[in-house]
């Protein structure tokens, strides 16, 4: 691994300037796609920074001294041997998970992002027979599978696999599994903490143990199976799940023709599908723990859909501008308040404010007809928003860029909190649109923690030395 021999001046760690002061706050927990204090392992007020000022591996503006960043009420910082122990001695480690995931599988050649996502949706979903697909294609499968799977474009020979992430509501909990051709299973194992070398990283994808474990127990053939995400329940956090059981697959080598996320929750594809309730239950199947396939059996991975903290610090440019002819998009999936806070108010979602340099923003919530059972907005407005024919992403000034945000070529770059939302823009954009995209998995979680500016975790009223001024931060900030 190279070593990166300046700091990238991004805008991480800018959060709120109020009278000349910098506001980093965390705390307000209660989904998967939230980071609190120990998820950034803070360090204890004495000390006052997590990587040394002079780190050529800190993610923050090298703007702001030491002498003027707030040193609050902060968590225990880990020590050598604890869980979230930070070096800076880590240049032939900071890629450690996929140099882990690269041994497990095998050194073979990964797949480019323009390779991954050669393949895009046809213009009408229920023409897709992976990617995207709808409940009349999933009804046409379940009525007949036989058949069906080897009807298939690329025939298949094995079973029709359903993965829900949650069960439906009341009369829609399960797609009906008949046992033999057709199982349905509640999953849930999508996500892992792990090690990149640096810093313990939340919500990352399972590494090749967790993922033959995961074959494993729902008795899944990678090479020979048709595996559908479901939401179960249609909801943002549910799309997001069922986007993270998609990448997880491709990330280890699963063929785009063997992956399929269904377009909306089971009470919305009822009623507006050809897969209405008669294809439901109240149970899925169990179990069965009797998978002989491991990740071993995939001829190749996909590793390169994951962008690692170096992929992150080598494309971030040095000013807060999307560079038209870099060949790099970055796109944040969060709110635009976590994005480009403004003042205290911003400070009550419990994310990690702020972002690198050249990003621009896009909230995932605009790619999803949430009356519409969380279904995928038309391939056309998707497109839309790339080619900025319509109003959507924006920058640090919270100003439309219309034309000056995508470019044609561009590799896509997306993240959010700890890539939860992001499976939602990653999705639309490599399997929908046939975009380049990579996926920050460690995301501004993993960003934030190689910052040398801490967080605040008490939210009393606080002023930094040598500014002009305090700053308040509300006494209930998540409410």
């Amino acid at each position: 691994m190279s070593k990166i021999n300046k700091v990238k001046y991004t805008r991480e760690a800018l959060l709120a300037l109020m009278g000349g002061t910098v506001l980093l706050i965390s705390g307000c927990t209660g989904s998967e796609d939230s980071t609190t204090a120990a998820d950034l392992n803070q360090v204890t007020a004495n000390e006052g920074l997590l990587m040394s000022t002079a780190s050529p591996w800190r993610t923050d503006t090298d703007r702001w001294s030491a002498t003027r960043l707030l040193k609050a009420a902060l968590v225990d910082k880990p020590v050598e041997g604890e869980a979230g122990y930070i070096t800076d001695a880590f240049a032939a480690s900071a890629n450690k998970i996929i140099e882990a995931d690269m041994a497990y599988k095998g050194a073979l050649a990964s797949l480019t992002p323009l390779q991954i996502a050669s393949t895009q949706s046809d213009d009408d979903y229920n023409w897709n027979e992976y990617g995207l697909i709808t409940g009349d294609t999933l009804a046409g499968w379940i009525d007949n599978w036989t058949t069906s799977k080897s009807a298939l474009a690329t025939p298949l020979t094995g079973k029709l696999v359903i993965l829900q992430t949650g069960s439906g509501p009341a009369g829609y909990e399960y797609i009906k599994p008949d046992g033999i051709n057709v199982v349905t299973y509640k999953a849930t194992e999508w996500v892992q903490t792990r090690d990149n070398g640096v810093v313990l990283t939340k919500s990352m994808v399972p590494d090749g143990r967790s993922m033959d474990t995961f074959l494993k127990k729902y008795d899944i053939d990678p090479v020979n199976d048709m595996i559908v995400c479901a939401m179960g329940t249609g909801g943002a956090g549910q799309a997001m799940r069922a986007g993270r059981c998609w990448y997880m697959f491709r990330y280890w080598g699963v063929k785009a023709a063997n992956l399929a996320v269904l377009n909306g929750g089971n009470d919305w594809v009822a009623t507006n599908t050809a897969l209405d309730i008669s294809y439901f239950d109240t149970t899925a199947s169990t179990p069965t723990w009797g998978g002989t396939d491991t990740i071993a059996t995939l001829p190749d991975h996909n590793f390169a859909l994951q962008a690692t903290l170096e992929d992150m610090m080598n494309v971030v440019p040095d000013t807060d501008t999307n560079l038209l002819s870099d060949g790099v998009f970055i796109w944040d999936a969060r709110s635009t308040n976590q994005y480009s806070p403004t003042g205290d108010s911003d400070f009550q979602s419990g994310a990690v404010q702020g972002h690198p340099n050249g990003a621009l923003v896009l909230p995932f919530n605009n790619l999803l007809n949430s009356a519409e059972g969380y279904t995928y907005k038309t391939k056309a407005e998707l497109d839309g928003y790339m080619t900025g024919a319509t109003n959507g992403f924006m920058d640090s000034t919270l100003g439309y860029v219309g034309a000056n945000g995508y470019q044609v070529g561009d590799v896509i770059y997306t993240y959010c909190e700890t890539t939860y939302r992001a499976m939602i823009t990653g999705f639309a954009s490599a399997s929908i649109l046939g975009l380049p995209t990579r996926y920050y998995d460690g995301a501004m979680t993993e960003w934030h923690s190689v910052s040398a500016a801490p967080a605040i975790t008490s939210y009393t009223t606080v002023s930094s030395g040598g500014s002009s001024g305090g700053a308040s931060i509300p006494a209930n900030p998540c409410g």
